[in-house]
């Protein structure tokens, strides 16, 4: 469903990613749980922000995506497969394994990607791997 509101994304990941924190730390009822994974400097293994789910049993966790909705040429920014994939590669390194990947982004949907998306989540389940 699309919003009747338009939400310029933020100006700087920093808050990006406090907006994702907040927001699934709320959907999936951690607020107090869910964390920031390290600094960048750390390396993450493809996630920004990871939280407790299943009473603890397992993690979710979220890579944050904060663009530009230009390019500076004044062409729309969009994510790429190439951009999932490397993130969903990533991911696989996260430990204990992740349950759920994430991927967050401020830009506008883009129907192949959601479609890579989709059809890769399924590989991976049936793989024993995180949903996307």
């Amino acid at each position: 469903m699309k919003s009747p509101l338009n939400i310029h994304p933020p100006k700087n990941w920093q808050d990006f990613e406090t907006l994702c924190l907040k927001l699934w730390g709320g959907i999936w009822k951690i607020p107090n749980e869910i964390e920031f994974n390290s600094d960048n400097a750390q390396g993450q293994n493809g996630v920004d922000i990871y939280g407790p789910v299943n009473n603890g049993l397992n993690y979710n966790g979220i890579q944050c995506k904060n663009k530009k909705l230009n390019l500076i040429n004044g062409l729309p920014n969009r994510i790429t497969i190439k951009d999932i994939q490397e993130e969903i590669d990533k991911a696989k390194g996260f430990q204990p394994s992740l349950s759920k990947l994430i991927i967050a982004t401020s830009l506008p949907k883009d129907q192949k990607v959601e479609e890579y998306v989709r059809t890769t989540s399924v590989e991976n389940i049936k793989n024993g791997l995180f949903s996307i």
